[in-house]
C-alpha cells in the first residue's frame, strides 16, 4: 500500500511541476498562446507526457527507497543517545520509539514538503545493529556517518 501511495504522490508532484512551469512560461510570455502552440501535437502531447510521468512514478519508489543494514556494535542503551545526536546533526528529530526501534522525520517543514512528506527513516533493531529504511540517499548518508 505504501508503494501505491508513493507512486500516486510522485505522479501528482510531476504533473503539478509541469503545470507550474507551463504557467510561468505563459505568464512571463516566454511562449505564445496556450498548450496548442507550446507542444507540436497540443493536448495529445500532454497526454503522452502524463503517460511518461505515470511510468516514472511507478518505477521511482522501487529505486528511490531502500532498506539497508547499519552495523553498529554495542548495547542499545549505549548506542541510542549517539544515534539520536547523529540524526539531530543531520536535521532529523525523533518521531517515535517503540522498544529498540526508532523512527525519525526531518525537522524543517520546507524540506519535508519538497520530499512530499516521504522523509521518514526507520531504524529497526537487528542482531548486528539496525535495519535502516527510507529514502535511498539519506539511508546511505546516515549509514556512512554512523
Amino acid at each position: 500500500m505504501k508503494y501505491i501511495i508513493r507512486s500516486v504522490k510522485y505522479f501528482i508532484y510531476f504533473c503539478l511541476l509541469l503545470a507550474v512551469l507551463l504557467g510561468l512560461m505563459i505568464a512571463f510570455r516566454l511562449v505564445e498562446g496556450g498548450v496548442e502552440s507550446i507542444f507540436k501535437e497540443g493536448w495529445t502531447s500532454v497526454g503522452k507526457i502524463a503517460i511518461l510521468f505515470a511510468i516514472v512514478s511507478a518505477v521511482y519508489p522501487l529505486v528511490g527507497f531502500v532498506k539497508r543494514t547499519a552495523i553498529i556494535p554495542g548495547d542499545y542503551s549505549e548506542i541510542r543517545d549517539k544515534l539520536i545526536d547523529t540524526m539531530r546533526d543531520r536535521g532529523y528529530k525523533l518521531e517515535k520509539e517503540e522498544g529498540e526501534n526508532l523512527t525519525f522525520r526531518l525537522r524543517g517543514p520546507i524540506s519535508r514538503f519538497f520530499r512530499m512528506f516521504e522523509d521518514r527513516l526507520t531504524f529497526t533493531r537487528s542482531f548486528s545493529g539496525f535495519e535502516v529504511e527510507g529514502y535511498r540517499k539519506d539511508v546511505y548518508r546516515i549509514i556512512n556517518s554512523l
